[in-house]
């Protein structure tokens, strides 16, 4: 970031808000305007003077007389008694317009030359600079553009500081996950090369722990290469018409014996029964799957697993949402489908509802707790729903722990 007091010298930075005339700019200015102001004086004195010159030449070579010619032609006689005014007041009036528009075309001049300053110091790496944009005349639009297109490079900046950040945040946690059952495995493979005396019990048990531990990193691995995919902006999604009835009914049947053995209800409502959707259903599956299974994990108590299903007008929505409001004016759609997770088990405070969906919330938590996973799931979910341009958070209502996911339905007409 640039030190204001270098910008001010380097003329970049005034010490007002508003764009205004230097001294040096005035001095041009006024310099310009009398250059303009002499040539149209300049250009009045020739025509006086030859005016001068043709009525002598009229006068005394061919003998012809004002009084006598133009008598009888009352207007024409009038003009040429009052014709030294109207002579001065067309000079003043051609004064006054040139000069008038020679000073709009040196300020815009200027102010083009101040704006193009500023620019240059923005080419040159300076981001944080903005164009005042109080004025500067019809160039505010200009202003206001380059002054908009510097916030969205800065973000863009912003962006990919707080990306390379959480990469390697990610990384570092990752890592030490993968390497707590590697160390693991390097012990019991070791164990199993040097003891020559292990019966077949203790090998089977080693053998077992190995494989459990080269699973644990596997599924590390595996949402790890999932996660960087789908945060990739080039990522694809493979969307097809869906419906969602008969798309949830089938999620759930994968879950019906994990249910039973939870003592978990589990049931869907899809509103309308009809509702067909564009999405892709593998990365949808994975979705449905994770928030199902973290009930499973964590919703200790839950009696219950609903999974709602719902179409709503963007009318309805915009009353409904409990996400970032603002965003909805970068979407353009009539209607929404909302689809929410409910379970009735252990309930997470506003704070633990966001960081739920973080990188490195699970990953940091796993090191002491005994349940299996990443820590990367949630912010898969998060990643494959804004894939499909929409939202995942999380809420609690009415005693109940609530995942949302509100996807917009686009049609090409809307655009």
């Amino acid at each position: 970031m640039i030190n204001k007091n270098e910008e001010k010298k380097a003329g970049l930075i005034p010490s007002f808000k508003s764009f205004k005339l230097s001294k040096s700019d005035r001095i041009e200015m006024t310099i310009n305007l009398f250059i303009v102001a002499g040539t149209v004086s300049f250009i009045y004195l020739v025509l006086m003077f030859s005016y001068q010159q043709l009525l002598k030449f009229l006068t005394f070579n061919l003998g012809w007389t004002i009084k006598t010619n133009l008598k009888d032609n009352i207007i024409a006689y009038t003009l040429y008694n009052k014709s030294n005014q109207i002579l001065i007041g067309l000079y003043l009036v051609t004064l006054f317009i040139t000069v008038t528009f020679r000073y709009i075309h040196e300020r815009n001049r200027i102010t083009l030359r101040y704006i193009r300053k500023y620019i240059s110091a923005m080419a040159k790496g300076k981001y944080d600079l903005r164009i005042p944009n109080e004025g500067i005349g019809d160039y505010v639009t200009l202003a206001q553009d380059v002054n908009t297109l510097m916030d969205s490079i800065n973000q863009a900046f912003k962006e990919r500081d707080e990306t390379e950040k959480t990469k390697d945040e990610l990384m570092n946690n990752i890592g030490h996950d993968i390497r707590t059952p590697l160390t693991s495995i390097l012990g019991y493979l070791r164990l199993i090369q040097d003891s020559s005396d292990l019966t077949q019990e203790e090998l089977a048990s080693y053998i077992k722990t190995v494989h459990s531990k080269a699973k644990s990193m596997q599924v590390l691995i595996n949402d790890l290469f999932e996660y960087t995919s789908t945060q990739q902006t080039t990522a694809k999604v493979n969307k097809q018409a869906i419906a969602m009835q008969a798309f949830t009914e089938q999620v759930l049947a994968d879950f019906n014996l994990q249910a039973k053995q939870a003592g978990i209800e589990m049931f869907c409502q899809v509103t309308p029964s009809d509702l067909v959707l564009e999405i892709d259903p593998e990365k949808m599956v994975r979705v449905f799957n994770n928030f199902i299974t973290n009930t499973f994990k964590y919703g200790e108590g839950a009696t219950y697993q609903k999974i709602l299903v719902t179409e709503m007008t963007d009318q309805e929505y915009k009353k409904y949402t409990r996400y970032q409001k603002n965003r909805l004016d970068t979407i353009k759609t009539e209607k929404w489908v909302v689809i929410e997770f409910r379970n009735n088990g252990t309930l997470l405070n506003e704070e633990d509802l966001e960081r739920v969906f973080e990188r490195s919330y699970r990953a940091d938590s796993s090191r002491t707790s005994q349940k299996p996973g990443s820590g990367l799931g949630l912010a898969i979910v998060r990643n494959m729903v804004a894939l499909h341009q929409g939202v995942a958070y999380g809420i609690v209502e009415d005693q109940d722990l609530v995942f949302r996911v509100e996807i917009p339905i686009l049609r090409e007409d809307l655009y």
